[in-house]
């Protein structure tokens, strides 16, 4: 299974260097955006589980803030942010690359965290 997920992150590390010559500069590249994809998706999470009972304008309140915080940790400004998404969005082979890249690293994470647990329960 991890040969299996290595194979497709080097598979798709190397489509995107490939089309990374048809991305402006202007925009973020696609491993910057998944790493940012990523951070927001547990920024999310956090949000979720921190405001568990709370109202959801507040979790959104929250999870606005934390979004500028994961931008502003990646030196993104939000309008950067927005085009580069819109300009993925509108281009399912680009868009499909960032996303797979974002799902597996999420993947390698939660396979870390539980073999980290698995690890300290014993």
């Amino acid at each position: 299974m991890k040969f299996s997920i290595v194979v497709v992150g080097f598979l798709l590390f190397l489509y995107s260097c490939k089309n990374d010559s048809n991305i402006p500069s202007s925009m973020i590249k696609p491993n910057i955006m998944a790493d940012i994809l990523v951070d927001i998706a547990i920024a999310e999470g956090f949000s979720e589980s921190y405001l568990f009972k709370d109202t959801l304008s507040k979790k959104d309140s929250v999870l606005k803030k934390e979004i500028s915080k994961v931008l502003q940790t990646h030196n993104i400004k939000q309008q950067q942010f927005s085009r580069s998404y819109q300009f993925y969005a509108s281009r399912p082979s680009l868009y499909k690359v960032v996303m797979d890249s974002t799902n597996a690293r999420i993947i390698r994470g939660k396979e870390k965290e539980f073999t980290n647990d698995s690890l300290q329960a014993k």
